[in-house]
C-alpha cells in the first residue's frame, strides 16, 4: 500500500488491541436484542460465499445472501478462537452488537442481525462495495477541501449521533470509512465497531485501544472520553489533505511518544495553500488538551465545514398522488426498491442531500430541516403524509429517499424487481400478497383505513407495477 507519513512509514496502519477489557464502560446487561443459535441458524437462512472482502480487528469479512429475499448483505465472521476467556465470559461482542443495533444512522453501516453457533459469531451488515477511503485516497492522491469537507461532514455526523448514545468508536481512520462514489461526490458510511464502548456518565475509559497513527494522547496515557473520536478525525482530515500522517516512527512505541510530546506540523499544510479556516479547524481537531476539543456537534458549525456544505434548494417538482391508497402504495414501494434493489451508488447525490439537510446530526429529517430547503411550501405536509412510513412525524433516511428517487434510476433495475416480486413468472402480482410483502419488509403498516380491503381481488400486472415506479 502506498506512503502516507512523512517518516517513509505505508499508509496501512499498526493496530494495537490490549488485553485489557472494560467491565465498568460496557453495558453487560440482558442481550435479548440478540438471537440464540437455538432459535435460529445463520446457515440456514443466508448462504455464505467463501472468499473474503475484508478483514477487521477480530474477523473475516465475507459476502452472504439471504435465502429468502436473495439480497446481499456483507458478514462479519468472528471466530470464538480469536477471543479471549474473559471476553467470552462477559459477552463483549454480544454487547457491542446489541450497542449498534440500536444505531441507524445513514452515515453509520447498519447491523441488521446476528447469529453465534459453536465456532462463531456472525454480524449481518449493509454491503458497501465502493471500497475504503484509504483506496480512495491511493487512487487519487490529496483531495481537494470542498471533497474533504463534504466527506468529514459525514463522519462528523456519524461521530455526533454515536456520542450522543455515549458510544465512542475508538478505531476512526481512513480504512473504517466506506464509500460509494459517483461523479466525483463521495457517499461516506463509518464501520468497524470492534473496539466500541459506553462511556458511563462521568466516567473515563481505560487502556489502549485503536490504531497507532490515529490514536489521542490521551488514549496513550489511558484514560479518555469521546473526544479521541474527534482527535482521529483529525487525522483522517490531515490525512485526506496533505496524503501524510502529522506523527510517525519506527515503531509503536516511537509513534506514541511522538503524538504525545510533537505538535502538529503545519507547515505541509501551508505549502498546498490550505485556507485559513481549514488550518484553524484541524487546530481545533488536533488540539492535545481533550477537553478543549470541540465535540462532533460543534466541529459540524465550524465555519470550514459550513462553508463547503451550504444547503440548496430543491426545485425537482415532486408529483403528489392525492389518492392515499395508490400514493402509499407508490412511495412503500419506491422504498423497498431503494433499500432493497437499487444499488448504493446510484443515490449517492441524494444522500448528500440528506446529510445536508440533517442540521441536528439525530439521522432523520423534520418538518422544519426540510421546509428550509423545499421551495415549494406547499409540498410539506403531503409529502411527509405519503413518505412517513411509520407515522413518527419525520422522514428516516429510505423515507426521504422515496420521495426525491426517480423513477428512471428505479427502472433501471426493472428486470431485478420483477423478479423479486414476480415470484411464479407469472406476469402479475396479487395486490393483497404486495401489499403483505410490503409491510412485512418495510415492517410498517400499510393499509391505513383498510383501503386495501376494497381492492382485495386485484392483480396488477408487472407493466403496472413499474408503472407505479416511474415519475
Amino acid at each position: 500500500m502506498g506512503c502516507l507519513c512523512s517518516s517513509k512509514l505505508t499508509l496501512q496502519g499498526k493496530a494495537v488491541k490490549r488485553t485489557m477489557s472494560f467491565p465498568s464502560t460496557i453495558d453487560q446487561s440482558d442481550f435479548s436484542g440478540c438471537n440464540s443459535a437455538s432459535i435460529r441458524s445463520f446457515h440456514y437462512e443466508y448462504k455464505l460465499q467463501p472468499s473474503s472482502v475484508g478483514s477487521g480487528l477480530l474477523g473475516e469479512i465475507k459476502l452472504c445472501t439471504h435465502k429468502v429475499s436473495l439480497k446481499t448483505y456483507a458478514v462479519k465472521v468472528i471466530s470464538k478462537s480469536n477471543l479471549t476467556p474473559d471476553e467470552l465470559k462477559k459477552k463483549t461482542i454480544e454487547s457491542q452488537v446489541k450497542m449498534m443495533q440500536s444505531i441507524d444512522h445513514p452515515t453509520i453501516l447498519k447491523i441488521y442481525d446476528f447469529f453465534e453457533d459453536f465456532s462463531n459469531f456472525y454480524l449481518i451488515m449493509d454491503y458497501i462495495n465502493g471500497g475504503d477511503l484509504f483506496t480512495k485516497m491511493e487512487q487519487y492522491g490529496r483531495f481537494s477541501e470542498k471533497t474533504a469537507s463534504k466527506i468529514m461532514k459525514q463522519l462528523l455526523l456519524a461521530l455526533s449521533h454515536l456520542h450522543s448514545k455515549n458510544i465512542v468508536h475508538r478505531d476512526v481512520k481512513c480504512e473504517n470509512l466506506l464509500v460509494e462514489e459517483r461523479s466525483g461526490q463521495f457517499a461516506v458510511k463509518l464501520i468497524d465497531f470492534d473496539t466500541i464502548a459506553k462511556l458511563a456518565e462521568g466516567k473515563k475509559l481505560e487502556g489502549i485501544q485503536g490504531t497507532v497513527y490515529y490514536m489521542a494522547p490521551e488514549v496513550v496515557s489511558g484514560f479518555y472520553n469521546e473526544k479521541c473520536d474527534i482527535w482521529s478525525a483529525g487525522i483522517v482530515l490531515y490525512s485526506l489533505i496533505t496524503q501524510n500522517f502529522p506523527f510517525g516512527g519506527s515503531n509503536d512505541d516511537d509513534i506514541m511518544r511522538n503524538i504525545q510530546t510533537r505538535e502538529v506540523n503545519l507547515d505541509i499544510l501551508k505549502e498546498s495553500k490550505a485556507s485559513k479556516e481549514l488550518l484553524a479547524f484541524i487546530g481545533k481537531l488536533l488540539n492535545k488538551a481533550q477537553d478543549s476539543r470541540p465535540s462532533a456537534r460543534q466541529a459540524l458549525e465550524h465555519p470550514w465545514i459550513l462553508k463547503h456544505n451550504k444547503v440548496g434548494k430543491i426545485k425537482k417538482t415532486v408529483k403528489i398522488h392525492y389518492d392515499h391508497f395508490w400514493g402509499y402504495l407508490k412511495h412503500a414501494l419506491k422504498m423497498w426498491a431503494i433499500k432493497n434493489i437499487v444499488h448504493p451508488r446510484e443515490i449517492v447525490d441524494w444522500h448528500l442531500v440528506f446529510v445536508d439537510f440533517d442540521k441536528n446530526a439525530d439521522g432523520v429529517i423534520s418538518r422544519e430541516e426540510l421546509s428550509a430547503a423545499v421551495e415549494n411550501e406547499e409540498w410539506l405536509d403531503k409529502i411527509i403524509e405519503l413518505a412517513d412510513w411509520n407515522g413518527n412525524g419525520v422522514l428516516e433516511y429510505y423515507e426521504f429517499l422515496s420521495i426525491f428517487v426517480q423513477g428512471n434510476t428505479l427502472l433501471k433495475y426493472s428486470d431485478e424487481i420483477i423478479q423479486e416480486l414476480d415470484k411464479d413468472n407469472s406476469g402479475q402480482v396479487s395486490l393483497r400478497s404486495l401489499v403483505s410483502y410490503l409491510e412485512y419488509s418495510l415492517e410498517g403498516v400499510f393499509a391505513r383505513d383498510n383501503i386495501v380491503e376494497q381492492f382485495h381481488s386485484l392483480n396488477l400486472a408487472n407493466s403496472e407495477i413499474l408503472d407505479l415506479l416511474n415519475d
